[in-house]
Parts: C-alpha cells; structure tokens; sequence
C-alpha cells in the first residue's frame, strides 16, 4: 500500500497555476488585509462542503478581528500580523483547492479576482471566489487476489467473516469518494487481515477516473501472504521488572496465531501496570513466511514517584491530592502507594440554603497484578476518613467534621477502565458521626455502626476518544450489596443492610462537522433490608415513618440513597436538590438557626438529559441542553404534635427535625414527579478537557426551589408572607470534563 494515495484525488487533474487573479500592482510591503471573505458562487448555504469558519481555519491570510481592531486602536497592538503576503495568499487558493480535492470535489476553483484594494488608505479586502463543483461519485468497488476475487481466496467460515466485514466496512456504490475514506478502508482492511493470522498481508489500491462523468472505479489487489504463528518474542530496553512479568501481561504467547489488534492490547496492558514510562509491542523487518517474531521494548519508570494534583468543585472548593508511589515493591510489578486527599471547602459557592462540604482521606494502596491468570489484577487499601458532610448535624469537632470512618477495601479487577472492565469490590468500614444531638444529647458520639459493601461493577465502551468522545456509547452498570450475606451467616452488628443495582448509558452522535448530540439515561433502584419502618405514638394513635427518614437510619442512608441535579445531571439544580427536601432551619429564641435545605434523595431515580454541542471560533464550542430527571421520595405530612416511644405515651421522642416525619418513599416514579431543566453553555477545549460554564433555567421548580430556608421556615408558620423569587430559577455551573 503506498501512502501517497492521500493525495492522488489531487494528482487526479492537472496542476495549472492560479490565473485570473488580481496582480494588486499598486500593493506594496505596507498594504494591511483588513478583511477575509468568501464567495460561494455556485453552492447553496446547506449544500456547501466547507463553512467560512472551517476555510479560515485553512488559510494563513487574516485580516484583524473585533478585538483586534480595539487593541490596535487604542495602541497596544500594531498592523505587523496583517501585512499582505502575496506568496501565502496564493498558498492559501492551493491549500483550498487541495481541500476540497481531497474530499472529493475534483473540479473545485478558487480564486480572490474579486479583492478589492483601497490606495488611498493601503488597505486591501480579500475576497476569495469558491466554485465548488460536483463530487466524484464511486461508481464500483472490488477485492481482488491473484487468481480473481478476494472472496474466492478464503475457505468456510473465513470467507464467510471476510463478505459480512467487506459488506459493512467498504465504499458502496453512489458514494462520494475521499482520500480520507480510502486511506481508512486501507487501515481497516489490513487490520482485518492481520487479525485473522495474516501477519504480512499487503495492499495496493487502483483507481479509474472518468473526469468527464465524475465517477470513479476503485480496486483493491490484495496480497495476504501465509497465516502466521507468533515463534518468539524478545524484551529489549532498560528496566529491573522481570521479563515473567512483562510476558505475563501479553494477551498472546509464542506458538498462538498472529493477531495484529493484540499487539495494541499488549501495549495498553503494560502501561496499565504503571511501571512503565514508554512501551512498544511491534513486528520489526523479518522475513515474509509462517513465523512472526514480536519485539517488546520498555523503559522502566522511576521506582520512587512523587505526584500532586489540584481542581475546583462548586461544592467543595478547592480540592488536592498527592500520592508517593514505589513501583515494582517487593517485586512482581506491585505497587505500594501513599496518597492523601483534600477537599478543602475554600472558595466553594453553592445554591443558597445549601452546606458547603469537606473532606480529607488518607490511605496506603497496594496493587498486585497478574493474581493467578495474567488479566486479573487485585488491590488492598486501608483508609481513614475525615468529612464534613452537609447532609449531617453540625458538629463541634475541628473544622466541623461530623463523620469519621476508617476500614479496608479489596479490589479484583480486569480489563482497561475506561474501555472494557469488570471490577469485584469489598469494603469493610467502622463508620461514626459527631453530634451532641440525637440519641442521648450526653453522648459526642451519635451513631456508630459497621458497614459491609460488596460491589460488582463494569465499563463498555465503543467511543472514539476517552477525553473528547465524538461517536459511540459507554453503559456502566454497577450491583452492590450491603450486610444481608453477612446476616445470613449469622455475623450480627452490621447497621446497614440493602440491595442496590443502577446503570448510566451516554451515547455520542456526530452531526456534521465538529456538531455533536450527547444523550445520556441513568437509572437506578435500592432495596432496603432490616428494619424498613419506625412506629412511635400519638395522643391520636400510632404514627409509622420510613425508617429511611428516622433515626438513626436516616443518616446511615443519605449516602446511599440516589439523588438528582448538578452539573452532570438535571442542570437547573444544586447538587443533589431536583426533588423532595427538607428544611433544616431551626429556632433558637429569636434567632434561626441552620438555615438550609437537606435533599432527601429517593430509593429509585431515573435521569435523561441530551446535549448539542456545536462549534463557535477554534477551541471555543456552545452548547444547548434539556434535562429531566427525579427520585422517588415526595412529602406525605405524618408528623404529630408530640410522639412517644411507647404505647403508654411515658418516654417521649425528641424528633430533630419536624418536617423529617413528613417525608416518604414507597419507591414508585411518577410522571408529575420529574424535575425538567434547560440552558446553554459555554465549552473551552484543553489538553485535559472542557472547561464548561453552563447557565440553565429551573423549569418547574417545586415552592421550597423558589424560596429562601428562612422564609419558607416562618411562611409555614404564619410569621411572615411567602416570598417566591424567580431568580432561584436560575442556576450556573463550572466544572471541567464532559458534561455525561
């Protein structure tokens, strides 16, 4: 296969200067392009192959823009960058006409006759002059061997898998032919080939062009050369990892059939091991027969790694992370790591009635690869954690941590995360929450229970990029359970116990040039075990409340419980408030206290949202979005005036929060239930993703969504006049990386 066929479509016609233009014989080294435009003569807005923007992008030629023109106008910047090239000017027609060539417009002309220059004031306007012609149309399409169709070459099932492939993959007739579409047929048929064995397959492509009708003929002659058997492999560069551990990372072992998309795989799986800083898995120059010799070279990472990282979240503000790493510890290929985590709450802005939160995590990880088959991978970390969680009682302890937990997760694991993986997860934790307030107001400890969670979890993905994702789908499903094994072998002690199963599918579609629409669904569904209900007494009779909204459950569950709304999710929302809440201002004579709101979240959630992303000037891109999303939880007043724990109405029950007792979930989703968002947004593109700012719109709020704690608090109780603002219909998010 020769590589020059990205140009043939161009070599197709002959090469003619560029006539007709205007000489600007009263130009001279000072004339200042003051404008750039094009003419399409021929070709209708929606038909046309290129925008003006995307010829811009093409051409060195520029006059100043807005901005420009201000910075040049008040002196800070001079006319140099404008100044007329008439060499790049004429670059510029052959760079357009190579353009539109290549994609298949062979009879595209430009030219800029139509410039004007202005010699009074030595400033020209550029305006280039776009024929763009009819595109060369596929008029036949065939694989070939040496004694005739490709297809007659292969036996049985290969033949078979060789048509459903060539069927799926090839040009199809009254298609418009491309330099880019041919060379990628090329790649894909040779991929194919190498895969089924043929380690030296080779390919040329012919082309007939009947200029005078626009058609073209193509034909691929294909030489596949024998099937091939991987007879040796060889590890070269410098490096301490024992060659047993590289090899057993190869997908593919001496004596296996060739396979060319196992090299590829080979190299993912020993950069997964974290131990090197460059690998390459290639076939180096051998001779063309039955044997294939695969050459793997490394270069070992530094053993001893020092990394830190910084970011920002609305939520909690500015956030880091530093890691000491000892690669290769012990031997083996482990990894023994030391990492501390900080979300400090410093700067952090939230929806107002929202917490702001903190954290800080500190753990020791130990990664083990290669645990008894090359592709399984395991990991041990034992952790503690520090948080302020806004979705707990205030404390008095340092910076006003309510929530410690310490314990040890394990970790199987196989596959590239961010392709195809499935993981296998324990965790085994003691949690604890600082509160003087509820159950015993002598205690600085509220609740102390043990959680067990074990977890199965997976990644598909066909997308075409990780980071920027123009085509494809990734679905994450994920099962959890949490102490009902552990009750069924009869270990007690365990205060959380449930069932929970969610799947998130984000699909990427491209439209046009540079346009693209994201659609994502999520859902999820918990099954809670153990106690489900808490019933206490009334002067009126029994009063039963879900014992996800009851003491000490309640806060057991606010972390599992499934919640809607933030910059990933229903967008007209704080995080995690699309749906019931409940307000946690209290009275303290006459002051108020605690004045924000609590999402209750809800036992089952179900999220859709759709984005259109579309281009504006280089990296900068606009966006447009709806979302809809909601949880299961609504408000169901079954508060009492006063409850007691007994039926003889003797201990009594300080509830924290009254409007906690009017909160229920029966699980169940309802049409009048979902919470629906729309905006815009601004995305700035960087080696590490979107920087994204969007500003969306509440489209039905619920009453508490459009007032503040403090009014909703004394409106319900007649001290002062509902106030709705429609201003907290209004929400703007910055975060970086993809919107789903």
């Amino acid at each position: 296969m020769s590589r020059s066929l990205a140009a043939c479509l161009v070599l197709l016609l002959p090469v003619a200067p560029v006539p007709g233009q205007t000489d600007f014989l009263e130009a001279d080294g000072q004339t200042v392009v003051r404008s750039v435009s094009f003419d399409f003569r021929d070709t209708r807005r929606e038909l046309r192959l290129f925008s003006a923007h995307e010829l811009n992008e093409l051409i060195v030629t520029r006059g100043p823009r807005w901005r420009e023109r201000i910075s040049i106008a008040i002196g800070l910047r001079s006319l140099d960058a404008f100044i007329l090239d008439p060499i790049e000017l004429q670059s510029d027609v052959v760079r357009m006409r190579s353009a539109y060539h290549e994609a298949g417009y062979l009879n595209a002309y430009v030219d800029y006759a139509g410039s004007t220059l202005n010699a009074a004031t030595n400033r020209i306007d550029i305006v280039f002059s776009i024929r763009q012609g009819a595109p060369l149309i596929i008029q036949d399409v065939g694989f070939f061997a040496e004694a005739g169709y490709l297809a007659y070459a292969f036996e049985g099932d290969m033949r078979d898998r060789w048509i459903t492939f060539r069927d799926a993959t090839s040009f199809k007739t009254g298609d418009r032919l491309t330099s880019f579409e041919l060379v990628r047929i090329e790649d894909q048929v040779l991929g194919w080939l190498k895969d089924q064995g043929y380690a030296f397959a080779r390919l040329q492509t012919q082309l007939e062009v009947d200029s005078l009708y626009n058609v073209a003929d193509i034909s691929f002659l294909v030489d596949s050369g024998p099937i091939s058997m991987v007879d040796s492999i060889s590890i070269e560069g410098e490096r301490r990892i024992d060659d047993q551990v590289i090899r057993r990372t190869l997908p593919f072992g001496e004596g296996d059939v060739f396979a060319q998309s196992q090299l590829l795989a080979a190299q993912r799986a020993l950069f997964a091991l974290n131990l090197f800083s460059a690998a390459q898995v290639n076939v180096p120059d051998q001779p063309r027969d039955s044997t294939v010799h695969v050459l793997i070279t490394v270069q070992q990472a530094r053993l001893r790694h020092i990394s830190a990282e910084t970011g920002y979240h609305q939520r909690t503000g500015l956030t880091g992370q530093g890691t000491l790493s000892k690669r290769n510890f012990l031997g083996g290929g482990r990894l023994l790591s030391v990492s501390a985590e900080v979300e400090s709450g410093l700067l952090a802005f939230t929806e107002t009635g929202a917490q702001v939160s903190r954290r800080l995590r500190t753990s020791v990880t130990l990664g083990m690869p290669q645990i008894g088959f090359s592709w399984l991978n395991a990991s041990i970390e034992p952790y503690l954690l520090y948080e302020r969680d806004p979705l707990l009682d205030e404390s008095d302890r340092y910076l006003g941590y309510n929530r410690r937990s310490y314990g040890v997760s394990n970790s199987w694991y196989a596959g590239d995360p961010r392709r195809q993986a499935i993981s296998l997860s324990y965790l085994l934790s003691r949690e604890a929450q600082f509160t003087a307030a509820r159950p015993d107001p002598d205690s600085p400890v509220r609740d102390v229970y043990d959680k067990s969670v074990l977890t199965l979890s997976g990644t598909i993905s066909t997308t075409d990029d990780y980071l920027r994702p123009t085509r494809g789908w990734i679905i994450r499903p994920a099962v959890e359970q949490a102490g009902i094994a552990e009750r069924f072998l009869g270990i007690a002690g365990l205060g959380l116990e449930y069932t929970k199963a969610q799947l998130d599918l984000a699909g990427y579609v491209p439209l046009g040039r540079r346009r693209k629409l994201t659609v994502r669904v999520g859902a999820g569904k918990i099954w809670p075990a153990g106690v489900q209900s808490v019933t206490y007494y009334s002067a009126d009779g029994p009063v039963t409340i879900d014992a996800q909204f009851a003491a000490p459950y309640e806060n057991r569950y606010d972390a599992v419980r499934f919640y809607t709304g933030g910059a990933s999710d229903v967008r007209g929302w704080s995080t995690g408030f699309a749906g019931a809440k409940s307000n946690r201002t209290e009275q303290s004579g006459e002051e108020l206290t605690h004045r924000f709101y609590e999402p209750a979240g809800g036992l089952t959630r179900l999220f859709v949202g759709t984005e259109l992303q579309v281009p504006l000037t280089g990296d900068w891109h606009a966006a447009v979005f709806a979302d809809a999303g909601q949880v299961s939880s609504y408000a169901a007043p079954t508060c009492a005036a006063e409850l007691f724990a007994d039926p003889a109405l003797v201990v009594p029950v300080r509830l924290p929060y009254e409007i906690q007792c009017g909160l229920a979930d029966d699980g169940r989703l309802r049409w009048d239930r979902f919470r629906i968002g729309a905006g815009i947004g601004i995305r700035y593109d960087t080696p590490v993703g979107l920087i994204r700012v969007d500003l969306a719109v509440k489209a039905n709020p619920d009453p508490l969504d459009l007032q503040s704690p403090r009014n909703a608090f004394r409106s319900a109780r007649g001290l002062e006049e509902a106030y709705y603002s429609d201003w907290r219909r209004i929400r703007v998010h910055f975060s970086i990386g993809q919107p789903f």
